[in-house]
């Protein structure tokens, strides 16, 4: 095990014991923000068009906390389908403090496709973020300039009572954003804090991420490079 994927584990375990909860206590299905439990996500089938990201070149997995526990799916599939999986996920993090943070990744590792889950703790700190309206169509102008293509992960259907403003930070989100995965499609299993997933839940999310990225020929799958 290296270093990265050491620091990606002890994260999730402080992630978890934070939280004051146990990963296999889940709490399935989760309460939506929407007020209904949303159905199971399908797929649009988009024309053969050349993959962003070709295989052999490195993907970025960026974000807070949920992307913390989508990870290890994450590079799994990454390498499964001959990609260099790259993960900064930082728990607490928000949108503001990533349009720096980002300049440094790709200084960095060069990344041909970054994946995005951010949003839930910007809709906690929503009066603030209202304050930069525009930050995630400036983050994805940004990235559009450098060549590189994105993927959004909006946060999933959550607690009304826990994070009341979600809705608006999707919103923010999907106007922004070429490539949008609507996470409020899915019924993704829950720990005891209502918004954080079980380990099976993060594994299932991060699966149909990488389909639907497939499908817009943002990576290479089976299906698409036949």
């Amino acid at each position: 095990m290296d270093i990265n994927m050491i620091k990606q584990f002890l994260s999730t375990i402080f992630l978890v014991l934070g939280s004051g909860c146990l990963m296999h206590q889940p709490i399935s299905p989760p309460i939506s923000d929407a007020g209904v439990i949303p159905a199971k996500v399908t797929f649009e089938h988009h024309p053969r068009r050349k993959i962003a990201a070709q295989r052999g070149s490195k993907i970025l997995l960026a974000g807070d906390s949920l992307a913390v526990g989508m990870s290890g799916k994450f590079v799994q599939v990454a390498r499964e389908n001959g990609y260099e999986p790259v993960v900064h996920a930082v728990v607490g993090s928000n949108v503001l403090q990533w349009t720096s943070w980002i300049r440094e990744d790709i200084a960095k590792h060069s990344p041909r496709l970054i994946v995005f889950s951010l949003g839930t703790n910007d809709a906690m700190i929503i009066d603030h973020i209202r304050k930069f309206p525009n930050v995630y169509g400036s983050l994805q102008n940004y990235l559009d300039v450098q060549g590189i293509s994105v993927a959004w992960i909006s946060p999933p259907a959550l607690p009304r009572d826990r994070v009341p403003h979600a809705a608006e930070i999707r919103t923010m989100i999907a106007e922004a954003g070429h490539n949008y995965f609507d996470s409020t499609t899915l019924v993704i299993e829950r720990g005891c804090d209502r918004i954080h997933s079980t380990p099976r839940g993060y594994n299932y999310w991060m699966g149909e991420v990488w389909e639907w990225m497939g499908q817009r020929s943002l990576v290479a799958i089976e299906e698409n490079t036949e």
